[in-house]
């Protein structure tokens, strides 16, 4: 690997689904996918290939993103899972990549903001109500 890393450190904590590109039939593209699977499947992690779906959809309709837990991804629709009442961290590729294998983000983060929500609770809740 180019981050000088061979194993995942859990592989329960990655899903890779390959939704991007997936009309690009040339033949190094091709290589490239037909890597990304092996990799997957030596490392034993759930794996979805060209054509299965969209990734974020995927994480979804699978199961591995539900209320309260945590995703970490680099879609550039992550913002959805917020959607789904998950936490999101946005990350890219090359640090997707330092996740998987030392099992960890490291560095600072923000704290999560609290949302308080009015009670009675309203029959309507908008984005834009004060």
């Amino acid at each position: 690997m180019s981050m000088g890393g061979s194993e995942i450190h859990d592989t329960k904590q990655i899903v890779m689904t390959l939704d991007h590109d997936v009309q690009n039939k040339s033949e190094s593209n091709l290589k490239k996918c037909r890597q990304i699977k092996e990799f997957a499947k030596k490392q034993r992690v759930d794996f979805y290939p060209a054509g299965r779906g969209i990734g974020h959809q995927i994480m979804v309709e699978e199961g591995y993103a539900w209320p309260g837990t945590l995703v970490v991804a680099s879609d550039s629709h992550a913002n959805m899972y917020g959607g789904v009442g998950c936490l999101v961290r946005p990350l890219s590729g090359q640090t997707q990549q330092a996740f998987g294998r030392r099992g960890g983000l490291g560095g600072r983060y923000h704290k999560s903001p609290k949302l308080r929500l009015p009670e009675p609770f309203p029959k309507a809740l908008l984005a834009k109500m004060s």
